[in-house]
């Protein structure tokens, strides 16, 4: 009697332990399944991230490089004075919500601010916060923008996930891979900005890591990654054509009648002597050479036209460049509105008011600007009056 009340008890304490050992490795994932976040959450403050096949960056989220184009376009409601989005067919996309709607760039966001807040949105109308700059949201600067949390600066992607937690006092925006952070720091106000000066710098990578000071300065607005300082000539002519699908898209065939580039674009304009043809693509207007590459340009009634071997375009926050005939940017993106050369030097301005030939066009036909300057075509200030009423004689 006693062996078999032993057999039942041993029995019934082997099983306790089966069960523990089975439940327990379950109950340790679900806990790690619930306390942790996946990577499309928008939180601004990351949990810790668990392993994943695709690699990370210190804060959690990978850079992006863009998210998918996006052809809506901002409108405002006369009712409420908010503004939308509409796709190209009209329809609404993104209910009208915002103070100010911007228009959706290469990147694939469109800068908005959101009753006292400043941020971005995607083409299906998320939004972020990023800090604000000259009354707008900070720029993308190498796929990453600068948000705050209590007082503290770190980086986002473009789906507003965490890449570099916040955890410096200051933080300037990336150039070239680097970008210098401050702690100690005090702002004051210099008229209508503020200047923040810091007793600690330092230099982070984009993965947030510390790095040595660069051997070149890493100023975010004049930056941009330039390849080139050089105004180029013609390039090779090119006896390419274009030709149209069925589908109404537009590419390439040699002297040969040989495909050269696929069917892609809705306009493909003919090569000119300089070796480069206009085309526009995802609504965006660019210049293709006969290698087939392509860069983008300002939208002026078509691509914008070179003017002494330099052509405008637009950075993520539709600032205005020059780049060369072979797409290098010679002048970075910084300027509100910035006119063709004409003898040497072009008319730009960083606090302007546009005019453009219609609500939804990027076309500019006046600008105004409270510090015009000139410039030459190497993006050095040259002297020279230019008074806010004159018209400049070489266009907008």
């Amino acid at each position: 009697m006693k062996n078999s009340s032993m057999s039942r008890t041993l029995g019934f304490a082997l099983l306790v332990c089966v069960l523990v050992a089975t439940l327990l490795p379950t109950a340790a994932v679900l806990a790690e399944q619930e306390a942790t976040p996946s990577l499309g959450s928008r939180v601004l403050i990351p949990k810790p991230e668990p392993k994943r096949d695709v690699p990370l960056t210190a804060g959690g989220a990978p850079i992006l490089a863009s998210l998918p184009a996006c052809d809506a376009v901002p409108f405002e409601d006369p009712a409420t004075e908010l503004t939308g989005y509409r796709d190209a067919r009209g329809k609404l996309v993104v209910p009208p919500r915002f103070a100010v709607g911007m228009e959706f760039g290469s990147l694939g966001v469109a800068g908005v601010v959101l009753g006292d807040r400043f941020g971005y949105i995607d083409c299906k109308g998320r939004f972020f916060e990023t800090l604000s700059v000259d009354n707008g949201p900070d720029a993308f600067h190498e796929g990453l923008v600068r948000i705050r949390d209590k007082g503290r600066v770190g980086y986002a992607n473009l789906a507003g996930q965490v890449v570099i937690s916040p955890r410096f006092e200051d933080a300037d925006g990336f150039c070239r891979g680097v970008a210098r952070v401050g702690e100690q720091c005090r702002t004051r106000s210099d008229g209508e900005h503020r200047i923040t000066e810091c007793r600690g710098t330092r230099y982070i990578d984009t993965r947030g890591r510390f790095v040595p000071e660069p051997s070149e300065p890493s100023d975010p607005d004049n930056c941009d990654v330039v390849e080139s300082t050089e105004v180029v000539g013609a390039l090779p002519t090119c006896d390419w054509e274009s030709f149209e699908d069925d589908e109404a898209l537009m590419g390439y065939r040699n002297a040969k009648g040989k495909v050269v580039v696929k069917p892609r674009f809705t306009s493909a304009g003919d090569f000119d002597e300089e070796g480069l043809a206009p085309v526009f693509e995802n609504y965006s207007a660019s210049y293709i050479d006969c290698s087939g590459k392509t860069f983008p340009v300002m939208w002026n009634d078509g691509a914008d036209a070179f003017s002494e071997g330099l052509v405008r375009y637009e950075g993520n926050t539709y600032d205005i460049g020059y780049r060369n005939r072979r797409g290098a940017i010679v002048i970075p993106a910084k300027y509100t509105y910035a006119s063709p050369f004409c003898n040497g030097v072009a008319r730009v301005g960083k606090s302007c008011t546009v005019e453009r030939s219609s609500e939804d066009s990027r076309e500019i036909t006046h600008a105004e600007c409270s510090d015009w300057q000139l410039i030459d075509t190497q993006g050095k200030r040259v002297k020279g009056k230019v008074g806010a009423g004159e018209e400049w004689e070489c266009g907008w």
